[in-house]
């Protein structure tokens, strides 16, 4: 924590802290509380506010969390600290003070990245029309007409 504090302090970015929903530990949602009093630039959220958060961020900061693709989705970097699962679609870190660089280079957004990204996001998530829902809905009559009962 008191890396973050440093950095919030050093760099000019905004910086949104949220933690997962089912995080139940007060007294460390109160120090990160404490963060966003000491700092004009950091917001703290009890909650992760879904797209309404993504949209105002340019990078996350990540351990490991399914959160991390639906972000990409949106064509953004994530930064991971200690990965489960990295790769390259991931700045993936294992010290805290590498933490620093990786966010600067995702926010340079460098090309090999986002390309990774893109291929990861669209491996894991093809249908971007908007019509997924149609798909399903179609899906369900075929099944109903064809092979309910049958």
């Amino acid at each position: 924590m008191k890396r973050y504090k440093k950095l919030a302090g050093k760099r000019t970015w905004n910086w949104i802290i949220t933690f997962h929903p089912k995080l139940n530990d007060p007294e460390l949602l109160e120090k990160y509380a404490a963060i966003e009093q000491s700092f004009s630039n950091v917001s703290f959220q009890r909650s992760n506010d879904g797209l309404n958060t993504f949209k105002k961020a340019d990078v996350m900061l990540c351990d490991s969390s399914s959160i991390i693709v639906e972000f990409m989705l949106l064509n953004k970097p994530v930064v991971t600290f200690k990965n489960t699962n990295p790769g390259n679609h991931l700045l993936n870190v294992l010290k805290e003070d590498e933490v620093e660089e990786a966010l600067e280079k995702a926010l340079s957004r460098p090309k090999d990245l986002m390309n990774h990204i893109n291929d990861y996001t669209m491996y894991h998530e093809p249908h971007r029309d908007g019509k997924n829902s149609q798909r399903v809905l179609e899906a369900v009559d075929n099944f109903i007409i064809n092979y309910k009962g049958k």
